[in-house]
């Protein structure tokens, strides 16, 4: 069995204002979801691009036999097994870092 009982103004406003922060914030959350949603839809495709940027850069340079690359800070960044061909393009030497330092010959 239940009983309503009947607020106090104060009480009544409180209530009030609780019922729309709530409402608000599941609004929010709603919102929120959406746009990680879209993100997340999103984010297949542009990796897609990075993909296919680097792949364009590696061909535009004729370089074939690579383990792997990848496109940073302007630069592509390419690994291979052994040592990297001389393209005649003047590649930059990027150091393979140990735990944040340069990994040094042994």
């Amino acid at each position: 069995m239940e009983r309503a009982y009947n607020l106090h103004e104060s009480e009544a406003f409180r209530s009030e204002q609780l019922n729309r922060q709530h409402q608000q914030t599941l609004a929010n959350i709603g919102a929120a979801t959406l746009q990680l949603e879209a993100a997340k839809a999103q984010l297949p495709q542009i990796e897609q691009q990075q993909r296919q940027l680097t792949q364009e850069v590696i061909q535009r340079l004729g370089i074939q036999d690579f383990v792997g690359a990848r496109i940073e800070e302007g630069n592509v960044i390419v690994r291979f097994r052994g040592e990297a061909p001389d393209l005649g393009v003047g590649p930059r030497v990027v150091p393979q870092l140990q735990n944040g330092k340069e990994k040094t010959a042994e």
